[in-house]
Protein backbone atom coordinates (compact mmCIF):
# COMPACT_ATOMS: atom_id res chain seq x y z
CA UNK A 1 0.00 0.00 0.00
CA UNK A 2 2.60 2.11 1.00
CA UNK A 3 4.47 1.87 -2.61
CA UNK A 4 0.75 2.85 -4.35
CA UNK A 5 0.80 5.74 -2.25
CA UNK A 6 3.88 6.56 -3.40
CA UNK A 7 3.44 6.43 -7.46
CA UNK A 8 0.37 7.92 -7.02
CA UNK A 9 1.68 11.10 -5.48
CA UNK A 10 4.74 10.61 -8.07
CA UNK A 11 2.19 11.12 -10.71
CA UNK A 12 0.22 14.36 -9.37
CA UNK A 13 3.35 15.91 -8.91
CA UNK A 14 4.55 15.65 -12.40
CA UNK A 15 1.17 16.58 -13.61
CA UNK A 16 1.25 19.36 -11.33
CA UNK A 17 4.96 20.57 -13.06
CA UNK A 18 3.74 19.90 -16.44
CA UNK A 19 1.04 22.11 -16.20
CA UNK A 20 2.94 25.21 -15.01
CA UNK A 21 5.80 24.79 -17.82
CA UNK A 22 3.20 24.47 -20.52
CA UNK A 23 1.91 28.08 -19.04
CA UNK A 24 4.90 29.87 -20.67
CA UNK A 25 4.95 28.11 -23.69
CA UNK A 26 3.83 29.54 -27.17
CA UNK A 27 3.48 26.83 -29.77
CA UNK A 28 3.30 28.28 -33.74
CA UNK A 29 0.73 26.04 -34.18
CA UNK A 30 -1.71 28.61 -31.62
CA UNK A 31 -0.59 31.49 -33.27
CA UNK A 32 -2.04 29.89 -36.87
CA UNK A 33 1.12 28.15 -37.96
CA UNK A 34 0.07 25.28 -40.54
CA UNK A 35 2.43 22.00 -41.13
CA UNK A 36 2.73 20.48 -44.02
CA UNK A 37 1.88 22.80 -46.66
CA UNK A 38 4.48 24.03 -49.32
CA UNK A 39 2.54 26.72 -50.59
CA UNK A 40 3.47 30.11 -50.74
CA UNK A 41 0.37 30.96 -48.76
CA UNK A 42 1.26 28.40 -46.08
CA UNK A 43 4.75 30.18 -45.98
CA UNK A 44 3.66 34.05 -45.41
CA UNK A 45 1.17 32.40 -42.69
CA UNK A 46 3.66 30.60 -40.77
CA UNK A 47 6.54 33.70 -41.05
CA UNK A 48 3.26 35.74 -39.57
CA UNK A 49 2.58 32.90 -37.04
CA UNK A 50 6.13 32.94 -35.57
CA UNK A 51 6.35 36.68 -35.24
CA UNK A 52 3.22 36.61 -33.09
CA UNK A 53 4.15 33.91 -31.21
CA UNK A 54 8.04 35.70 -30.32
CA UNK A 55 5.83 38.48 -29.67
CA UNK A 56 3.52 36.89 -27.42
CA UNK A 57 6.48 35.70 -25.65
CA UNK A 58 8.27 38.33 -25.22
CA UNK A 59 5.35 40.76 -23.82
CA UNK A 60 4.70 37.81 -21.06
CA UNK A 61 4.42 38.18 -17.62
CA UNK A 62 3.57 35.25 -16.53
CA UNK A 63 6.00 33.65 -13.66
CA UNK A 64 5.67 29.62 -14.75
CA UNK A 65 8.52 29.35 -16.35
CA UNK A 66 10.73 30.95 -19.04
CA UNK A 67 9.04 31.97 -22.26
CA UNK A 68 9.53 29.59 -24.51
CA UNK A 69 8.32 29.96 -28.71
CA UNK A 70 7.84 26.28 -29.88
CA UNK A 71 8.57 24.99 -33.52
CA UNK A 72 6.43 21.71 -32.58
CA UNK A 73 8.99 18.09 -33.48
CA UNK A 74 7.24 16.04 -35.91
CA UNK A 75 6.32 18.81 -37.85
CA UNK A 76 7.32 20.70 -41.29
CA UNK A 77 6.46 24.26 -41.59
CA UNK A 78 6.62 26.57 -45.30
CA UNK A 79 8.43 29.40 -44.24
CA UNK A 80 8.93 33.35 -45.74
CA UNK A 81 9.51 35.83 -43.17
CA UNK A 82 7.22 38.59 -41.93
CA UNK A 83 8.88 41.97 -43.15
CA UNK A 84 6.21 44.12 -41.74
CA UNK A 85 6.87 42.90 -37.82
CA UNK A 86 10.22 44.53 -35.81
CA UNK A 87 11.55 42.04 -33.89
CA UNK A 88 13.74 44.36 -31.93
CA UNK A 89 14.37 44.38 -27.83
CA UNK A 90 13.55 40.64 -26.95
CA UNK A 91 14.63 40.09 -23.74
CA UNK A 92 14.61 36.73 -21.63
CA UNK A 93 13.40 34.31 -24.22
CA UNK A 94 13.78 30.90 -25.82
CA UNK A 95 13.20 29.90 -29.16
CA UNK A 96 12.99 25.92 -29.63
CA UNK A 97 12.93 24.51 -32.74
CA UNK A 98 11.79 20.91 -32.40
CA UNK A 99 10.56 20.82 -35.59
CA UNK A 100 11.81 21.94 -39.13
CA UNK A 101 11.92 25.22 -40.72
CA UNK A 102 11.75 24.77 -44.78
CA UNK A 103 12.16 27.94 -46.66
CA UNK A 104 9.43 28.83 -49.53
CA UNK A 105 11.18 26.94 -52.39
CA UNK A 106 11.78 29.55 -55.18
CA UNK A 107 11.06 29.24 -59.09
CA UNK A 108 13.62 27.20 -61.04
CA UNK A 109 14.18 30.30 -63.41
CA UNK A 110 14.31 32.79 -60.54
CA UNK A 111 14.92 36.07 -60.84
CA UNK A 112 14.34 39.49 -59.02
CA UNK A 113 10.85 39.98 -60.70
CA UNK A 114 9.25 36.12 -59.78
CA UNK A 115 11.24 35.91 -56.70
CA UNK A 116 8.98 34.78 -53.90
CA UNK A 117 10.53 36.52 -50.74
CA UNK A 118 10.20 39.95 -49.10
CA UNK A 119 12.52 42.39 -50.78
CA UNK A 120 13.44 45.54 -48.33
CA UNK A 121 13.94 48.57 -51.33
CA UNK A 122 15.84 50.85 -48.80
CA UNK A 123 18.03 48.06 -48.01
CA UNK A 124 18.18 46.83 -51.57
CA UNK A 125 17.91 43.02 -49.94
CA UNK A 126 15.82 39.98 -49.76
CA UNK A 127 14.35 40.10 -46.02
CA UNK A 128 16.74 37.87 -43.71
CA UNK A 129 15.07 34.54 -42.37
CA UNK A 130 15.48 35.95 -39.04
CA UNK A 131 15.94 39.67 -38.10
CA UNK A 132 16.54 40.72 -34.06
CA UNK A 133 18.37 43.62 -32.52
CA UNK A 134 18.88 45.12 -29.13
CA UNK A 135 18.27 41.84 -27.49
CA UNK A 136 18.93 40.32 -24.08
CA UNK A 137 19.47 36.93 -22.70
CA UNK A 138 17.54 35.35 -26.00
CA UNK A 139 18.46 31.20 -26.28
CA UNK A 140 18.06 29.66 -29.75
CA UNK A 141 17.62 25.69 -28.95
CA UNK A 142 16.48 22.44 -30.40
CA UNK A 143 17.16 19.43 -33.24
CA UNK A 144 15.14 20.56 -35.66
CA UNK A 145 16.38 21.68 -38.89
CA UNK A 146 16.56 25.11 -40.64
CA UNK A 147 16.70 24.78 -44.28
CA UNK A 148 17.31 27.74 -46.82
CA UNK A 149 16.70 25.99 -49.99
CA UNK A 150 19.66 28.18 -51.01
CA UNK A 151 19.97 26.33 -54.90
CA UNK A 152 17.89 28.41 -56.27
CA UNK A 153 19.67 31.51 -55.14
CA UNK A 154 22.91 30.73 -55.75
CA UNK A 155 22.73 29.85 -59.41
CA UNK A 156 20.24 33.25 -59.45
CA UNK A 157 23.66 34.97 -58.14
CA UNK A 158 26.03 33.02 -60.36
CA UNK A 159 23.85 33.99 -63.42
CA UNK A 160 23.59 37.37 -62.70
CA UNK A 161 19.26 37.31 -62.30
CA UNK A 162 19.68 38.70 -58.82
CA UNK A 163 22.14 40.82 -57.05
CA UNK A 164 24.56 38.60 -55.02
CA UNK A 165 24.37 40.76 -52.68
CA UNK A 166 20.91 41.41 -51.80
CA UNK A 167 20.67 37.22 -51.08
CA UNK A 168 19.15 37.13 -47.54
CA UNK A 169 20.51 34.94 -44.28
CA UNK A 170 19.24 32.41 -41.96
CA UNK A 171 19.85 34.40 -38.79
CA UNK A 172 20.67 38.18 -38.38
CA UNK A 173 21.48 39.44 -34.67
CA UNK A 174 23.05 42.69 -33.74
CA UNK A 175 23.29 44.02 -30.57
CA UNK A 176 22.58 41.25 -27.81
CA UNK A 177 23.99 40.08 -24.57
CA UNK A 178 24.00 37.23 -23.49
CA UNK A 179 23.19 34.96 -26.81
CA UNK A 180 22.85 31.25 -26.97
CA UNK A 181 22.78 28.98 -29.77
CA UNK A 182 22.52 25.71 -29.84
CA UNK A 183 21.50 21.79 -30.06
CA UNK A 184 20.92 18.85 -27.31
CA UNK A 185 24.21 16.62 -27.89
CA UNK A 186 26.90 16.58 -30.65
CA UNK A 187 24.60 13.73 -32.34
CA UNK A 188 23.04 14.48 -35.14
CA UNK A 189 19.60 13.68 -34.31
CA UNK A 190 19.82 15.97 -30.93
CA UNK A 191 21.91 18.53 -32.76
CA UNK A 192 19.99 22.08 -33.89
CA UNK A 193 20.83 22.22 -37.85
CA UNK A 194 21.43 24.95 -40.55
CA UNK A 195 21.31 24.19 -43.94
CA UNK A 196 21.68 24.97 -47.28
CA UNK A 197 21.17 29.31 -46.57
CA UNK A 198 20.72 31.29 -49.67
CA UNK A 199 23.90 33.40 -48.04
CA UNK A 200 25.43 33.48 -44.72
CA UNK A 201 24.23 30.95 -41.83
CA UNK A 202 24.35 33.43 -39.06
CA UNK A 203 25.53 36.91 -38.79
CA UNK A 204 25.88 37.78 -35.08
CA UNK A 205 27.22 41.26 -34.63
CA UNK A 206 28.22 43.61 -31.52
CA UNK A 207 27.42 40.87 -29.33
CA UNK A 208 28.46 40.47 -25.56
CA UNK A 209 28.74 37.08 -24.32
CA UNK A 210 28.08 34.61 -26.93
CA UNK A 211 27.78 30.72 -26.84
CA UNK A 212 27.39 28.16 -30.07
CA UNK A 213 27.43 24.50 -29.42
CA UNK A 214 25.88 21.39 -30.99
CA UNK A 215 25.29 23.12 -34.17
CA UNK A 216 25.55 21.32 -37.54
CA UNK A 217 25.68 23.43 -40.49
CA UNK A 218 25.79 21.92 -43.82
CA UNK A 219 25.63 23.20 -47.52
CA UNK A 220 25.06 21.18 -50.28
CA UNK A 221 26.88 22.85 -53.26
CA UNK A 222 30.34 24.29 -53.66
CA UNK A 223 28.86 27.89 -54.51
CA UNK A 224 28.93 28.80 -50.76
CA UNK A 225 32.02 29.08 -49.42
CA UNK A 226 31.53 30.56 -45.87
CA UNK A 227 28.64 29.93 -43.29
CA UNK A 228 29.31 31.98 -40.00
CA UNK A 229 30.77 35.28 -39.76
CA UNK A 230 31.07 36.71 -36.12
CA UNK A 231 32.42 40.46 -35.63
Amino acid sequence: MRWCAVVVLAVVAVGVCSSSVDASVFNIVDFGAVAGDASSEAGYTNGKAFNAALAAANSSSSGNGRPTVLVPGGSSFTYIPDATTDMAGLSGISVQIDGDIIAFQQPENMTKENAVWPYDAAQGKYHDFFLWSDCYDVRVTGSGKIDGHGYEWWWASVLKRIDDASRPHIFVVNGCRNLYFGGYSNSYEQALKLKNSPEYHMILTDIDTLTCEYIDIRVGMWLVCCVLIIF
